[in-house]
C-alpha cells in the first residue's frame, strides 16, 4: 500500500478516535455541550409565579409564614435569598418559609438569587404585609347583658377592612359552633348579626363571638351573656 493510503487510513483513524472520545453515553458530545462545568446558573422556576403586578400577600400575624420557592438549572448553584435588600441569613436553600415577623408594614420586596462561577439569575417578588380587619362597634355592649331561657338578644356587630377584603363571619358561642336554635345569623361583608337564644344548658355565664376573617387574619367582636 502506498504511503499516501496508509495516511489517509491514519487520518481516518484519528478522527473515528476524536469523535469516540468526546461522545457521551447520551449520545451528546462534551465539547458541544456547553451546559457542562461552564458554571452557568439560572432560575427554570418559581413559586408563587410571578406576574406582571402581581403582589404576594401575607398575613401579619407574627406567627404567620409564607413559603417561597425557586429551582435552579445548573451545578454548583449557591442560593440566596434577600429581603429589603439584606441577605437572610442562614437561607442557602431553595424554599423559603417567610416570617410575618419579619416583614416591615406596607409593600416588602423579597429576592432569590443564584449564582454559578459564570453567571446569576434572580426573581424578586412583592410581598404586601396585610392589615387585619378590625371589629369597629357593637350592639349592645360587651358585657351587661342578662336573659333569661326562651328569652333572646340581638348581637351585632360591625367591622372594617383597609384593604378592603371581602370579609367572612364565623359564630361561636363558648368557643364552640352553638347547638341548633342557640343562634341564627345573618351576614354581609362588613357587618354581622346574632339573635342569641340560650337554652337550658346555657344557664350561667356564656361568651358569644363573631369572627370576622379576611383570608389573611382575623379579628373578633364578643359578648358576654
Amino acid at each position: 500500500m502506498s504511503r499516501l493510503g496508509l495516511l489517509k487510513i491514519s487520518l481516518i483513524i484519528g478522527l473515528m478516535s476524536f469523535v469516540v472520545s468526546g461522545c457521551k453515553t447520551d449520545a451528546k458530545f462534551d465539547f458541544l455541550d456547553a451546559s457542562v462545568n461552564s458554571g452557568v446558573c439560572e432560575i427554570t422556576a418559581e413559586s408563587p409565579k410571578i406576574t406582571t403586578n402581581s403582589t404576594v400577600r401575607a398575613s401579619a400575624s407574627t406567627t404567620g409564614v409564607t413559603t417561597f420557592s425557586v429551582t435552579p438549572g445548573g451545578t454548583d448553584c449557591k442560593i440566596e435569598y434577600f429581603l429589603n435588600g439584606t441577605a437572610i441569613p442562614d437561607q442557602s436553600n431553595a424554599i423559603l418559609n417567610l416570617s410575618s415577623a419579619s416583614l416591615q408594614a406596607g409593600d416588602n420586596t423579597l429576592e432569590a438569587k443564584v449564582t454559578g462561577s459564570s453567571t446569576s439569575d434572580s426573581r424578586t417578588w412583592t410581598v404586601r404585609k396585610n392589615n387585619p380587619p378590625t371589629c369597629t362597634t357593637q350592639t349592645p355592649a360587651a358585657t351587661g347583658q342578662t336573659l333569661g331561657v326562651g328569652a333572646n338578644v340581638a348581637l351585632t356587630g360591625n367591622a372594617a377592612d383597609t384593604d378592603l377584603d371581602p370579609l367572612t363571619w364565623t359564630w361561636t358561642v363558648n368557643n364552640a359552633a352553638p347547638s341548633s336554635g342557640v343562634l341564627s345569623t345573618i351576614s354581609n361583608s362588613s357587618q354581622s348579626q346574632g339573635i342569641f337564644a340560650p337554652n337550658s344548658q346555657l344557664v350561667g355565664a356564656n361568651t358569644v363571638t363573631a369572627t370576622m376573617s379576611d383570608g389573611y387574619d382575623t379579628a373578633t367582636c364578643s359578648w358576654s351573656v
